[in-house]
């Protein structure tokens, strides 16, 4: 599935997964149907000591939309953000 915008992942004291990658550009492409012209999305994966957060960064229709998810595990961190 080819996405219409670009989207950076960025990886702050943490190597992203090929796995990790497509999971969470996985979920971002079902926020999708909720509307909006999404132009340019940024996913930020960080882990500090034990605790996994993920930030998604949606530039929707000129606005920006944050949304965070933070546990001890970086999957379900993502399921927490969307």
């Amino acid at each position: 599935e080819t996405l219409e915008y670009p989207i950076h992942v960025i990886g702050r004291h943490v190597n992203i997964s090929e796995a990790m990658k497509s999971y969470a550009v996985d979920k971002l492409s079902k926020v999708e149907r909720f509307g909006g012209r999404i132009i340019e999305a940024t996913i930020v994966m960080d882990t500090q000591k034990l605790v996994h957060s993920i930030d998604f960064i949606l530039n929707v229709n000129n606005y920006k939309i944050k949304v965070s998810g933070h546990s001890d595990n970086m999957y379900a961190s993502i399921d927490q953000a969307i």
